[in-house]
């Protein structure tokens, strides 16, 4: 079996971390025993005799109050672990090896840090794998955030379409990408996958599917970055397989979240990786944030502990029947406002709808139309790094039935009234002259339809002369040529 290597890919900024002094002692003082005999004059700790704050009370919805007080909470008002905190991360490898089928043994060594949320952990992986020119995969659509992040680092992306018809990236066209990759241009690093419910489109990569991106990772050698913060989100009673418990060489990182299952305003997720690769993110960690933050950390904490694993494993099952409600009436919505405006996924998982809408170029102009019509949605072109996109996403997450019902009508009430409002773009133009409509090239025209064809306005470029607004009552021998598109104006 091969391992990994990590050191032949880190990235230039990850060669030259070092670790802090002060956070290496830190971890040493915190990690000794209990009532150890040693009189620390090393850090610049606060005295936690000066702290205001006496204890602190969690009232929970099932009526239990998780209540934080002495020890736990001097803890977790003064500093802690660059990695976060040794008992919340004993507690969650536990419940990724009973519940992913993670392994912590054997020949890969692996280390769980604690993030602010899995969207720094998804950064910091980046940014210590991609220096500027290297290569990374990500499906098309991607969550925006991802295409940012790998803009900022100055990578080349490159887009793996989503296969329509069984979702998830198209295996095959991820083949045939590697097994044609120039022999001069070194291959990629790492491909992002968002396996379960992806945001943007919904849509989970199936278990065959994750086995053939497994190996063609190990054939390619490249990393993957398992990004799976809808995992317990899925509405199926039996999850796919994660890529880390399918992992035998150490070259899957995993990122999870509590966002979906607690509270986003707790930021905390986790990260597990090799240890190799483990040990340079928790270097990161110490230069940008010293540590998680220690109170969220300790309300997870008393949190999971007062459920037990399965329990938790039962509010992820809630959660999920919750969403799966929503994504119910929204696709029941979309059956009865859009079934001649377009097409739609159809989610196993996750929060997110991918639409795309029929003879549209793109949606970022249909926007702020919606606002004015009282509904707001995400344009698809956000999503991918073309400019243009005929998709945009919903999210049924957070609305009431009745008011997706309402919203999904406004929506639909906004691109009818779009579609009136169609531009025609060719690359020759009929040329009023004389009374006649005389076909002659030009650079550029721009036709708007309006009230269905009845009148035609148009600016075309012609040897510097511009066409004048023409009605199309009365005109006769109007003959239009050259290849058509549709875009919304």
């Amino acid at each position: 079996m091969v391992v990994k290597d990590f050191r032949t890919i880190l990235s230039s900024r990850a060669l030259l971390r070092k670790p802090s002094p002060i956070r290496a002692i830190t971890s040493k003082l915190l990690s000794l025993p209990e009532g150890a005999d040693v009189l620390s004059l090393a850090g610049g700790v606060p005295s936690p005799r000066l702290f205001p704050f006496s204890g602190i009370d969690v009232k929970l919805t099932n009526g239990t109050t998780l209540q934080i007080e002495g020890d736990a909470l001097r803890k977790s008002l003064n500093y802690g672990k660059s990695e976060g905190d040794a008992a919340l991360i004993s507690w969650w490898r536990n419940f990724m090896a009973t519940s992913m089928e993670v392994s912590f043994k054997g020949d890969i060594e692996r280390r769980c840090l604690v993030t602010n949320g899995s969207e720094q952990g998804n950064y910091m992986v980046l940014n210590c794998l991609l220096d500027p020119g290297d290569s990374i995969m990500i499906p098309r659509p991607s969550y925006p955030p991802f295409v940012l992040k790998a803009t900022t680092l100055g990578a080349e992306m490159i887009e793996i379409p989503e296969d329509t018809k069984s979702g998830g990236i198209d295996v095959r066209r991820l083949a045939s990408l590697l097994d044609t990759w120039p022999s001069y241009k070194p291959k990629p690093k790492v491909l992002l996958v968002c396996p379960t419910g992806s945001n943007p489109s919904g849509t989970s990569i199936p278990e065959e599917a994750r086995r053939e991106i497994y190996q063609l990772a190990c054939q390619h050698d490249f990393v993957i970055i398992e990004d799976d913060p809808y995992y317990l989100l899925n509405f199926a009673p039996v999850k796919e397989t994660t890529f880390l418990s399918m992992d035998t060489e150490g070259r899957v990182v995993r990122l999870d979240s509590l966002s979906k299952i607690l509270c986003p305003g707790l930021r905390l997720g986790f990260l597990t990786a090799p240890k190799q690769l483990g040990d340079i993110l928790e270097l990161h960690m110490q230069e940008i944030m010293l540590h998680p933050c220690a109170i969220a950390q300790t309300i997870a904490l008393s949190y999971f502990q007062e459920l037990g694993p399965e329990e938790f494993r039962s509010v992820g099952r809630e959660v999920a029947s919750y969403y799966e409600q929503q994504r119910d009436v929204t696709l029941a919505a979309l059956d009865k406002h859009f079934t001649h405006l377009g097409t739609w996924t159809k989610p196993k998982a996750g929060m997110f709808i991918w639409l795309t809408l029929d003879g549209f170029e793109d949606t970022t102009s249909l926007f702020d139309a919606a606002l004015e019509n009282g509904v707001a949605f995400l344009t698809g072109s956000s999503c991918q790094t073309s400019k243009t996109s005929p998709n945009l996403r919903i999210s049924y997450s957070l609305l009431p039935p009745d008011q997706i019902e309402m919203a999904v009508a406004r929506l639909r009430k906004t691109v009818e009234d779009a579609k009136e409002k169609i531009s025609l773009k060719y690359d020759r133009i009929c040329k009023f002259e004389n009374g006649m409509v005389n076909e002659k090239c030009c650079k550029k025209a721009t036709f708007k339809y309006e009230n269905v064809c009845k009148k035609l306005k148009s600016t075309a470029e012609d040897n510097n002369q511009y066409m004048t607004p023409v009605d199309m009552d009365g005109i006769k021998g109007v003959t239009l040529t050259g290849p058509v598109t549709l875009k919304v104006e």
